[in-house]
Parts: structure tokens; sequence; C-alpha cells
């Protein structure tokens, strides 16, 4: 399993392979995530034993790496994405002790990633625990994600200040949140519209305070850019392009229509759904340890016997009940977002002058937003 090949690592980053492939790099994957050996800022480790993978020194990743074969590969050629990677061919030949060893290097190295990892990557781990029945290391694991994994909510606070520092450097007083479509009440309030961060540039409402001041968004609302305001300048929503100013100071109130309406709950449906499907497989695989003479061979065997509540299933309750296990909660409640201010209607009570136009040449300000933020 990848004996010849031996892939160098800068930084968290993939800089070459040795021997070189006569292809490029985006075409040599599978080869790579099967190496076994690696060296990472110098220092070579072996992905045949559990000590050397447990010893890898997480790196310092850099904020942009514009080597071609890092750019080439993209998120593919990040240490912790070919450990993941590694897992598959770990488990082919049926080295567990190698697979969690790789999982548990890969998941302490990616809260220090440059890459935006999102919570369920970390879930991997816990789901790989489970099935082999070690719920103390479950336990552990779910601990430490809750506590060094990153949530869509710290995302988001840290691009919206990301937004208001670049807007303060270049020397704009306006920040727009784009439309996005099928969101909450709240965030359809907010959305797509323009804002005066100083409340000074009485065109436009002002930045709510608990957007400024204690850096929250609600969820699911879309980041904000800074940008200049050019008469009868006009910004997409729903389908069309509005003039900005009437866009933003249209009424404070949910405008989505019914459409959006049925989008928002379907994705919240599928959110519900992805929640409860843990914890259904968090029972499942104790429910093995348990009652392994009743408990079904697969999980989704098991979870259309949930889903019915059939007579087996209940039989089967009946059975690890009396086995002295305690059922958790099996359905998961969305909270709807709580508008932080009801009131708002964009407006501050003080009078303060219009500030002056900032000279700064838009489409600068464009190709650095599309930097920061990309397309969207």
């Amino acid at each position: 399993m990848g004996k010849d090949t031996t892939v160098y690592f800068e930084h968290g980053r993939i800089v070459k392979v040795v021997p070189e492939p006569g292809c490029a790099y985006g075409d040599y994957r599978e080869e790579i995530n099967k190496a076994t050996c690696i060296v990472s800022d110098g220092i070579q480790y072996d992905l045949n034993n559990v000590d050397s993978i447990l010893s890898i020194t997480t790196p310092k990743y850099l904020a942009q790496d514009e080597k071609a074969d890092a750019v080439e590969l993209g998120v593919t050629g990040y240490l912790e994405y070919v450990l993941r990677m590694h897992c598959s061919y770990c488990k082919e030949q049926e080295r567990t002790d190698l697979l969690i060893a790789c999982l548990e290097k890969s998941t302490t190295i990616m809260p220090h990633s440059s890459i935006s990892w999102a919570e369920k990557d970390y879930y991997r781990i816990v789901s790989e625990l489970e099935a082999l029945g070690r719920f103390d290391d479950v336990d552990y694991w779910e601990k430490w994600i809750a506590e060094n994994s990153t949530t869509y909510e710290d995302i988001a606070i840290s691009r919206f200040q990301w937004a208001l520092d670049y807007a303060k450097q270049l020397g704009t007083d306006l920040i727009e949140f784009q439309w996005a479509g099928a969101q909450s009440a709240v965030v359809a309030k907010y959305q797509g519209r323009v804002y005066s961060i100083s409340g000074k540039d009485k065109r436009f409402p002002y930045l709510p305070d608990f957007m400024k001041e204690d850096g929250y968004c609600p969820e699911g609302m879309p980041s904000g850019c800074p940008i200049l305001y050019r008469k009868d300048e006009e910004i997409f929503y729903k389908d069309k392009y509005v003039a900005i100013e009437k866009l933003s100071w249209r009424p404070f109130v949910d405008d989505r229509s019914e459409t959006e309406k049925e989008n928002y709950l379907k994705r919240r449906e599928k959110i519900k759904k992805e929640k409860e499907y843990r914890i259904t497989r968090r029972v499942y695989y104790q429910l093995k340890q348990i009652i392994p003479n009743d408990i079904p061979k697969s999980m989704s065997a098991f979870s259309r016997m949930k889903n019915s509540n059939s007579i087996k299933y209940q039989d089967l309750v009946s059975k690890a009940e009396a086995k002295g296990f305690v059922f958790p909660n099996m359905t998961v409640e969305l909270v709807e977002p709580v508008d932080p201010e009801p009131d708002y209607n964009g407006k501050r009570k003080d009078s303060i002058s219009s500030p002056s136009e900032p000279k700064i040449q838009r489409s600068v300000l464009a190709s650095i937003c599309k930097k920061l933020f990309g397309e969207s």
C-alpha cells in the first residue's frame, strides 16, 4: 500500500511527491492517499506505525500558499485531508488501529488548518468509534469536538469581523448583506440591504448594534461585504435588480414568499433528520453491545423499525430496558432564531450629518471582496 511513494508537506500542504508522477498531481490523488511514508516540515513519518502517526507535529499553516502543487490539489492537498483519506486504505487492510490513529491525528490538526472544517467533519472519528463500541472514547472525543471545533456561528462572526475591518481600512462606511433566499423570518428581515456602519449616512439604515457591537448575526445571515455607493445603483433581490436605497429601506418585516418559506422548512427538516440520525446511530451501536442477538444487522433496518415503531422495535426496547439501558430522547426540536432587536426600523434617534463619499475605486474594492468572500 503506497510503499514506493513519499509525499512531502510544508506548512500542512503537499509540495512534492517522490518519485515524481508522470501526470498532474490532481490525477495522482489515489496514490498520494495510499502512501505510507510522508515527510512533514522535514520530519519523516510512517503511516504503518500508530506511534509514528500520533507523533505528527501540527503544521503552522500559512494564510496563502502560491506553490503550484498546493494550488492544484486544493483541499485534497492538505495534510489532515490526506490522513482522513488514508483511513479508507487502513480499513481495506483491516487495520483499525491505524485507521483510528489517522483520524485522531487529523482531527487534532483540523482546528489549526486554514480550511474552515465543518462540525460534521469532526464527527467522523465519533462515528468510527461508535461502530467499534468504544463509547468511553466516544465521550472523550465529543467533549473535545465541542471545545475545539469551529461552529457555523464562529465562522459567521469571523467573516463579519473581517468585513468590518476591511471597510475601515478601505474608508467606506457601507456594508452589504446579499439576499440569500430561503432563510428564517429573522434573516429575511435583515438580509438584502445596505447598511451604514456608523449610522451617519442617512441614505441607508444604520447597522444594528447587535451586529456591530456584539458581532452577532442571525443563523443563516449571509456574510457582509464593504461596498461603495453610486447613484441609481442596483443590487440583486428575488430574481431581479432593485435600486439599493429602495431595497435597503423596504419594511423591516418577514417578506419571504410562500415558496421561500417552504424551502426554509425543508432545509430545517433535513437538519432535524441529520441530528436525529446521529442519536439513532449511537443507540444502535450501544444496543449491539447489550442485546447483540436481537438488534438488526444493519443501521438502516434499525432506523426503519424505529421510525415505524413496529412490534419488533417495541419488543427490542423492552429487552434493552430490562438490561438497564436508558433510551435518550430521540426526537430533536429545532428552535427558531429569535430577533435580537424586534423594534428595529433602521433609523437612529440622533441626527448626524452624512459623511463625504469615500475615495476609492469600486473595481479595487470589488477585487478585494472577491478574494475575501469568493464569487458569491
